[in-house]
């Protein structure tokens, strides 16, 4: 907002260069995710690991997610949940389900959404977040 008129500009966000992304993505993977990755998959956790997001499938690599894995399932990657998809991200409610199903059994079954769901449809919210995670092994 301008000081002097009051009025709203939009200003671009800063982003680093596109040429750091694919590194920065290794980089977060190398020091972080694969540790915590693997450690759930040694406590016996993890069932299926499903990557989200194409650049970071493509950055991250299919070897260093099933390494990190152990013996847990690793599914194709789904687009990120902010990504444009044509027809919204409601289809992609029904393959998290379909896995869930098939790793979980039928108990753990969602409702698939309708191709054009938003994203805060209701099956958003039943997904387990970290938080929902801690506060069920508490």
């Amino acid at each position: 907002r301008s000081a002097s008129t009051g009025e709203v500009h939009r200003v671009a966000k800063q982003r680093p260069p596109k040429r750091l992304k694919r590194p920065a993505l290794l980089l977060s993977w190398e020091l972080y995710m694969k540790h915590v990755i693997r450690q759930v998959a040694d406590e016996g956790a993890l069932e299926c690991l499903v990557p989200l997001g194409k650049e970071v499938w493509n950055a991250v690599g299919v070897d260093r997610f099933r390494a990190a894995a152990g013996a847990a399932r690793v599914a194709d990657p789904l687009p990120a949940p902010n990504a444009w998809l044509q027809g919204g991200y409601g289809p992609y409610f029904s393959i998290v389900s379909r896995i869930c199903r098939e790793v979980c059994g039928a108990d753990a079954d969602a409702t698939a959404a309708p191709a054009d769901a938003p994203l805060d449809a209701p099956e958003a919210a039943a997904l387990v977040t970290p938080e929902k995670a801690r506060a069920a092994g508490d």
